[in-house]
């Protein structure tokens, strides 16, 4: 049993419920009526949106005893809240905010790079992660290095394009932002790569400038052997081609050993331009109070963190899994 879509239905007089579609027919996902003086609510889905199913929170947030239902339908808004709502997002202090300056909370999938699996960009499969998942964010990750990677299987370079494109667009269609990853892993040398990224960038964003759900992550995760003086000068020469085109989407940058320290840019940020983020990849069964501390110092030095990236095993996918972080 799936969760297909969420909206808002007046089934009685003194009776609202936000009702979600299963296999064709009706279920409430919380549900409030007035001589029953009471609410209801799934707390699967009030986890999933709001990160607590606690029954105060959620009293609170739907304005129960306000005598009013505008709490009632901002809750339901939020149920269902995309770039179709939310429209383009930009960044505030450390966070990230809707174009009427609201806080959001992003949460999706980040896909295994395009290039080996190709068969998972469809509309199909976006529209389930936006319908049954509840996510509102996908992360296209498009592998830079390697047997497949785009810069060194020019044979295949339009093929990869093309599917970032399309990306794009099933998302858009299914109410999703996207990340439009440039998906360096170990890459060593920032200059052997930093044209065909430039060239890359220019021709998304000139065709795309207009779409409110983009996202571009300009590089994935640095190795060890690059400084951040290093990612930062790669940095600058490929955000001014983004911003040419794109003068306000959100552009995340990776930070040293493989996006594990951002508190490497604290003091020598980028400059000049608004909507710039860092990335930290959280995995949880590597990254312990050490690395915490790291973010902690880094959202009370104002330098905002995007985890574009994120798991409950090793980081390096193997080893063991730590379900309770």
């Amino acid at each position: 049993m799936k969760l297909i879509r969420i909206g808002i239905e007046e089934r009685a007089q003194k009776s609202v419920h936000i009702v979600g579609v299963l296999d064709g027919k009706d279920l409430v996902a919380l549900g409030y009526q007035a001589t029953g003086g009471a609410f209801i609510y799934r707390r699967s889905i009030a986890n999933a949106v709001w990160g607590t199913d606690d029954p105060a929170f959620v009293a609170e947030k739907i304005g129960a005893g306000t005598q009013s239902w505008d709490k009632f339908y901002e809750a339901a808004a939020e149920l269902k809240a995309g770039p179709n709502e939310w429209g383009a997002l930009h960044g505030e202090g450390t966070n990230i905010v809707d174009e009427q300056g609201d806080i959001v909370r992003l949460k999706g999938i980040s896909l295994h790079g395009i290039n080996y699996f190709p068969q998972y960009i469809n509309q199909k499969l976006f529209n389930e992660f936006s319908d049954d998942w509840g996510a509102n964010l996908v992360r296209v990750p498009l592998y830079v290095e390697g047997d497949y990677g785009y810069t060194e299987n020019g044979a295949e370079k339009e093929k990869y394009i093309e599917l970032v494109k399309n990306s794009i667009e099933y998302a858009k269609n299914a109410n999703l932002y996207v990340i439009v990853d440039w998906h360096c892993l170990d890459c060593q040398d920032e200059e052997d790569f930093t044209d065909e990224a430039i060239a890359f960038f220019d021709e998304i964003t000139s065709e795309y400038a207009d779409y409110n759900n983009i996202i571009y992550e300009i590089y994935n995760e640095p190795a060890p052997s690059r400084h951040w003086s290093d990612i930062k000068q790669y940095a600058e020469k490929v955000i001014p081609v983004i911003r040419k085109n794109d003068p306000n989407s959100i552009i995340v940058v990776g930070t040293p050993d493989y996006s594990d320290r951002p508190d490497q840019v604290i003091g020598d940020r980028i400059e000049g331009y608004d909507n710039i983020m860092y990335t930290f990849h959280f995995y949880a069964s590597s990254h312990e109070d050490f690395f915490r501390g790291i973010i902690e110092n880094c959202l009370n030095s104002n330098l905002p963190i995007f985890i574009t990236e994120c798991g409950i095993t090793e980081r390096d996918g193997s080893s063991s899994i730590d379900y309770q972080k």
